[in-house]
């Protein structure tokens, strides 16, 4: 995957009242180990940008998780 290619998610509702959470589900970061990303949100009609980083913690050394991630 090309590490400065952008590509949009929509993400979805999961759960309810101030419990919940947000998820997507892509192929694109299938086999990805690290990643950063930023998401733009209006929060009380109010813009922000947060960004963020993921590591998979699980990686080997050689690069291969123990487990797959959404």
């Amino acid at each position: 995957m090309d590490a400065h290619k952008n590509h949009t998610l929509t993400l979805k509702a999961v759960g309810g009242g101030p419990a919940t959470s947000w998820a997507a589900t892509t192929d694109v970061l299938r086999d990805v180990l690290a990643f950063e990303a930023a998401l733009r949100v209006a929060l009380a009609g109010e813009p922000r940008n947060i960004r963020f980083t993921y590591k998979d913690e699980h990686a080997d050394i050689g690069g291969h998780t123990e487990g797959k991630h959404q």
